[in-house]
């Protein structure tokens, strides 16, 4: 009976979470974790532009850049953590390339036919 009674006024374990103690008084850790949901989704269009950046058409390379981001960014905050944000982090490329292989297969198809 003691031991179930000290058991129940135990806390409950807290939830692992990424420590911003240096920004915390400026903002919350939900904040912070939508910042880095956003910035997985950026990798992919900024090594994009890191990859053609001696292009003669960068300018169209950057805007498609900024479009795909934002979009992507926007779907990542809405998409909840499932397990770890880092597993977020790690899967938002992997699903913005799974979304954007029908384009890359229409648009090699079109330079062969051209």
């Amino acid at each position: 009976m003691r031991l179930l009674e000290i058991l129940r006024n135990l806390d409950p374990p807290k939830k692992a979470s990424i420590n911003f103690s240096i920004f915390s008084s400026l903002i919350s850790d939900s904040v912070w974790q939508n910042i880095l949901k956003f910035l997985s989704a950026a990798i992919l269009p900024l090594l994009v532009v890191l990859a053609n950046w001696k292009d003669d058409n960068i300018r169209n390379t950057v805007i498609g850049s900024v479009a795909l981001a934002l979009i992507f960014g926007v779907i990542g905050i809405l998409i909840p953590i499932i397990y770890s944000l880092w597993i977020h982090f790690l899967l938002m490329p992997a699903i913005e390339l799974l979304a954007l292989t029908p384009f890359m297969i229409r648009d090699s198809i079109r330079k062969k036919v051209l």
